[in-house]
């Protein structure tokens, strides 16, 4: 991220999530991290904190018209969860299963800031605050895990992880996908493409890939399905068309734009997305593509997610952008350090998601709530970090007005059924790559939309219930609900008596790491 410069060697930093994150994750001075995220974390405070009140009051209004005790209740009638109660049970046991490894993975990011403040020659409070986060986070991932996020982005190169990633879902999906020009969208940036069953040649529909950012541009990842399929009344099929936005890094001056690894899980999910769109195939236009329960939305696109972290799928996505094409994969030990470091804050990530979650239902089940209140109140007892003074983060929770609103908490729901899908390709001879199963998700997933409930789609694909053991090994708890360790916890020597780690893996075994420290 390059900033400009003024006279007095200041710089003018927008409140943009991609100009902000740099400064989070590598500026050393505390109060310069502290200033930019009380300015970050109260935007539109003044306007909006009313709004939000409002519309909270405006949805109980609403259920009570209806004769429903409260807004959630109305909301979860036609959900997966069904009742509140059922939400509030989920979300609090998973809480209280992964606050012993939330506190552990607290004490670790403790002592690598003691350790800063002491190399910068500042005093340490003993206290860990929300803009310490992103920096101690990242020397964690440098220090104990020797992934640095600046050579990793190196292996892949926007181009390479567009073509990649047509090339594997194709082959899973057996689609094909061709370039439409010219693209005729409403930015010059703007990509359309369209997409066709590679074995019958049927044509099911059009998207556009809006990825980099620009002034005035919705600042998050999404996907609007602007035209549903659906079967008109001469029999004949009204194909889909649906934009994947995103901001994603741009290019720089001799580069192309390089992604970071999270960018690229990003984009891996928000094109499963386009991929529920496409693959519909519905008789109403209400239940095409996405237009399924919002508890289940987000399952398919957090399955795909998996295929980011394989090493066969990883040959697709990623080349370095020095190399020859196709010749300099990311490297399988350094894909292997990522794992482990992705797992060792995991807990931390999990409790985020768990506030935000008790957040939303907490202000949709009671009567005449204070939201700015109830943010700060549950940030800090979930997080275990103190809320940010002059900030509001309540006022930018744009998922509140954007159908999420008493259905947050689909996010980690949906993720059982996300892990319980993906056993299907981890355990098939191709694993990811494996055109059987993927015919069977097109089929029993992608193809029904929201035409029938998401228990029975999920059935037809698993052949079985779904089951919630793969989602409890993957967020620290196994199928007995002991918790299963996941920091580096064995420390040996090689032949020349040079240190070396060696980490326990997410099942509890041991085995070598192929990083140095």
């Amino acid at each position: 991220m390059e900033y400009k410069e003024n006279e007095d060697m200041s710089y003018n930093v927008s409140l943009t999530a991609g100009e902000v994150t740099p400064i989070f994750k590598y500026v050393s001075n505390p109060q310069t991290r502290r200033r930019i995220a009380v300015a970050f974390g109260s935007r539109c405070d003044e306007h909006s904190t009313h709004r939000i009140q409002e519309a909270t009051q405006l949805r109980h209004e609403l259920a009570q018209l209806l004769n429903r005790p409260h807004f959630a209740a109305y909301k979860l009638e036609t959900l997966m969860a069904k009742k509140a109660e059922t939400v509030f049970d989920f979300l609090n046991e998973l809480h209280e299963k992964l606050r012993p490894a939330a506190a552990e993975e607290m004490a670790e990011l403790l002592s690598i800031k003691e350790e800063e403040m002491k190399k910068l020659n500042q005093s340490f409070d003993g206290q860990f605050y929300t803009f310490d986060l992103p920096y101690y986070t990242r020397i964690r991932l440098e220090q104990w895990f020797n992934v640095d996020s600046e050579i990793v982005r190196q292996y892949f190169p926007i181009d390479v992880v567009i073509n990649g990633t047509f090339e594997v879902y194709e082959e899973v999906l057996g689609l094909q996908f061709e370039s439409i020009e010219p693209a005729n969208a409403w930015h010059p940036d703007v990509k359309r493409y369209k997409t066709v069953d590679a074995k019958t040649g049927a044509f099911l529909g059009e998207f556009y890939l809006d990825l980099h950012p620009r002034p005035g541009k919705f600042s998050h990842a999404a996907v609007w399905g602007l035209r549903s399929s659906y079967l008109r009344s001469t029999n004949e099929r009204q194909t889909a068309i649906a934009a994947m936005v995103t901001n994603l890094s741009k290019p720089k001056a001799g580069k192309p734009a390089l992604l970071r690894h999270s960018e690229v899980q990003t984009f891996f999910h928000e094109f499963g997305h386009l991929m529920h769109n496409l693959c519909a195939q519905v008789i109403y236009s209400r239940f095409g593509g996405t237009k399924v329960e919002r508890d289940f939305v987000e399952a398919p696109s957090q399955m795909l997610e998996n295929w980011v972290w394989e090493p066969e799928i990883l040959k697709y996505i990623s080349n370095h952008y020095d190399s020859a094409p196709g010749s300099t994969p990311l490297p399988d030990d350094l894909r292997q350090r990522m794992l482990e470091a992705r797992d060792a804050s995991r807990a931390m990530d999990d409790q985020r998601q768990i506030f935000l979650s008790l957040f939303d239902m907490t202000i949709h089940t009671q009567v005449d709530v204070n939201v700015s209140e109830t943010y700060a109140t549950l940030f800090t007892k979930i997080n275990q970090i103190p809320h940010l003074a002059g900030t509001n983060g309540a006022t930018t929770f744009g998922h509140m007005f954007g159908g999420y609103n008493a259905a947050y908490y689909g996010y980690l729901w949906s993720q059982v059924y996300a892990l319980d899908m993906y056993t299907q390709f981890d355990q098939a001879p191709k694993r990811a790559l494996d055109s059987t199963v993927g015919g069977r998700y097109r089929r029993e997933i992608l193809k029904p939309g929201g035409s029938r409930p998401a228990q029975q789609s999920l059935k037809g694909f698993l052949g079985r219930d779904p089951d919630r053991t793969s989602f409890l090994i993957r967020h620290g708890v196994d199928s007995t609900h002991k918790r299963v360790s996941k920091k580096p916890m064995v420390q040996v020597a090689n032949e020349n008596g040079e240190e070396k780690f060696r980490f326990r893996s997410s099942v509890g075994e041991v085995h070598d790491s192929s990083g140095w420290f």
